[in-house]
Parts: structure tokens; sequence; C-alpha cells
């Protein structure tokens, strides 16, 4: 039998506090790691600590919450990019004591690492993206010079093009994807750390400038969901907290709400509509901080009028939602959806 349950707005003062929170520590404290998700998992590899640099390959579950040590990237190294196409992990590049051009090939499936064609040009720090069967690696520094290359790696043929280089060159910036376009943001050059955004658009093989973020940084994350991209962390005379997003309905940078930790040379992905950022370095040392940054919960507290949260009630769990009707498979499943204009919230069991 179906329960109907309405609901008057509720304070957002809980929901606040769910904007970021503690999730499990990664097992291995580390900078300069790679972190992506993909199949439901987040993969969290390589880097450096006190015991040197790092072939570590650890596995977290946002849904249990809790990490698994998995068969370590054959080659220790920091700073490098990591890429997925959806079905393998591509780490490419990077330092350990050596500039790299290695590019080694994680099937989380099998749990096993292959060697792949290496890229042209070795260098650490250097932004990297996927996108319609090929992977991008821009930027970066090679131990005498900051770097505007940008190579092509075609999976299917196993190969490396030059590109048209970047405008700006520069090493620790952040990339992402949207629509068809490569967004490359923030990092370092000899000039100090940069706020610069530039776009490449792969279709036509150019660049444009696009609009700079705020504050100018390096060693940050740059992500993206499907209205906004999101730059976090970094360092700039300190180890920051900063979270700014681009707003491609407005083309225009605000100010979000600020990690809990401050820190540098990080590393994050989005998974199930949230972000996790985890490791990186400050003051303290090397960390292995796990923070779960959800955009939904501060959209609802930055927009009064969409404001609205579930407490806890017999028989339900709190959620948050958006107004289009959500599935949650927790304590079985409910059916959420919000009527904005009576501002109710109805929930169906």
């Amino acid at each position: 039998m179906k329960r109907i349950i309405l609901l008057s707005s509720l304070s957002s003062a809980f929901l606040f506090s769910q904007i970021w929170q503690t999730k499990a520590s990664m097992p291995t404290s580390r900078k300069g790691l790679g972190v992506i998700a993909l199949n439901g998992k987040i993969y969290a590899i390589g880097g450096r600590n006190l015991q040197g640099f790092l072939t570590t390959n650890e596995e977290y579950d946002p849904v249990t919450d809790n990490w698994v040590t998995k068969n370590p990237m054959p080659t220790p190294r920091e700073g490098m990019s990591i890429v997925t196409d959806g079905n393998r992990i591509y780490v490419i590049g990077g330092y350990n004591g050596s500039y790299l051009r290695i590019n080694e090939e994680y099937n989380p499936s099998t749990n096993t690492w292959t060697s792949k064609a290496p890229m042209n040009q070795s260098r650490t720090g250097c932004a990297g993206v996927y996108y319609n069967g090929k992977i991008y690696i821009i930027g970066g520094f090679n131990g005498s010079s900051y770097l505007s290359s940008n190579e092509e790696y075609t999976i299917s043929s196993n190969s490396w093009l030059s590109k048209t280089q970047m405008p700006t060159p520069r090493s620790y910036a952040g990339a992402c994807v949207f629509n068809g376009e490569i967004y490359v943001i923030g990092g370092k050059n000899g000039t100090g750390e940069l706020s610069t955004t530039e776009i490449y658009t792969p279709s036509n093989n150019t660049w444009t400038s696009g609009i700079n973020m705020i504050t100018p940084r390096s060693g940050l994350i740059v992500r993206n969901d499907t209205s906004k991209i999101y730059a976090i962390g970094g360092y700039n005379n300190g180890y920051l907290d900063i979270n700014e997003e681009f707003d491609f309905s407005t083309n225009s940078w605000i100010t979000g709400t600020p990690m809990l930790t401050p820190r540098s040379e990080l590393s994050g992905d989005f998974i199930g509509g949230k972000l996790y950022a985890i490791g990186g370095i400050n003051n303290s040392g090397y960390l292995n901080i796990n923070e779960e940054f959800n955009p939904l919960a501060e959209d609802i507290k930055e927009n009064p009028n969409k404001k609205r949260d579930l407490k806890f009630l017999k028989n339900y769990k709190l959620y948050s939602i958006t107004g289009r009707i959500v599935k949650i498979k927790k304590r079985g499943i409910y059916f959420i959806k919000s009527d904005y204009q009576r501002k109710k919230i109805i929930v169906i069991k």
C-alpha cells in the first residue's frame, strides 16, 4: 500500500552541513596522485609520500564507504595524468626522479596492467582528458621548461599525434570536457600561479580564450557536471580550500562552498552526482583525506526558492531532492518528487 506524506519546506541548516562531508580516509597518504571514477568505484593511483614515489592502487566504493587495495601500477610516479574511456584507466607521464613518457593501462575488471605506446614528450604536471575515442595530454613541465604541448592519443590504434599547442605554457593545471570542448584552467609557469582558462576544440584543432577563474592557483581539481565546472583546492602562496564554479548558464565564475581541508596536489572525480576530493599535501604533510562534495545540496542552499529537505522520519531516511523523480535503493525503493508551486514535498513509499 502507498503512503503519501505532505511536508512544508523546512530549514536548510541541516542541508548546508551536507555540502561537504568527510568520508573514509584513503589507506595511503600521498600527493601528486591520480583519481578517476569508473564503474561505480573510484581509483586512487600513484603519487608520492615520505616513502618515495608510489605504485599504489586503491579502490574506493562510495556506497559502502570502504577502500580495498588493488594490483599496483608497474611504474612508481607522481604528477601524471589519469584518464578513462569508460572501460580502462590510462596513467600517462609523471615524475619519479626522471620526467616520463610512460603510458600504462589498467583494466579494473581483470585487475591487470598493460604497457601502451608512450607519448612523444616526457613531462609531469600535465593535464589529461578523454573525448570521442581519444586522450589529450596538455601542458606540463619537463625539468627545464613549462610546456604548451598538446598530444592526442588514439586508443584504437595505440598511436600519438601532436596537435595545436596551447597558447599559455604551464604545468599543474586542471582540465575537463564540456560540450565537445576541452577546458584547461589554472596551473603555474615562470610568472607564478595562473587563473588562465583556455579552450581547445578537437573538431577543428583550435584554441580560444575562456573566462579566467577568480583565484590564480596550481595543483587543483578541475571537474564538471552537466551545468558547471568546479575548480577546487590548489596552491597560491599557501594551501587553498577554495571552490570556484563556472556556471555555463550565466557564463561566469562564482565562489562556491569551500572544501573542508585546504590542500594542493590532490585529485578527485565525480561519481553518483558527488565529487570526491582525495589526498594531497598541506602544512600538516601528506594527506589521506577523502571529502565528498554534493553540488545539489549547495544549489538548494544558494537558491532559497528551491530550498527543501526531509528530516529523519520514522521509516524514512534523509534525502535532498531536485524536483525530479529519484530512485533510492536503501531501505526499499522510494519515489520522491517536489511540488515547487505549493512548496510541499511528496514522499511515496
